[in-house]
């Protein structure tokens, strides 16, 4: 099962599995990758882009097979995300994006009431 990057692949990123949180928080399912060469992660007005590409290469005696593939998602950040401060991070073919976003304040205010 696959998005386009082999059969013996099995890449599911942002679907059911991507999960929204404060910190902003992406979870990708990426086994196989090699988050150096493979993945590149942007923020570009409030916009949130994941770009994946994967190439893999098998050779035997008589035949060579190639398998590749590659996809992008994008997911808008809430008002006020910080995506300058962003972190990414790769583990057991997962991956994990954390965007801070501050704690927005209310528009309502508690006025004193002073006894005279």
């Amino acid at each position: 099962m696959g998005t386009g990057i082999g059969q013996r692949c099995r890449v599911v990123p942002f679907g059911p599995e991507v999960r929204l949180s404060v910190p902003v928080g992406v979870r990708a399912e990426l086994p196989g990758i090699d988050p150096s060469k493979d993945i590149e992660i942007g923020v570009t007005e409030g916009v949130m882009t994941l770009r994946v590409e994967r190439r893999e290469e098998t050779s035997e005696k008589h035949h060579t097979e190639c398998r590749y593939g590659s996809f992008a998602r994008s997911v808008r950040l809430p008002a006020g995300a910080k995506g300058d401060e962003a972190t990414a991070e790769y583990r057991d073919g997962v991956l994990t994006v954390s965007v801070p976003v501050p704690e927005t304040k209310t528009g309502t205010r508690t006025i004193p009431v002073h006894h005279v």
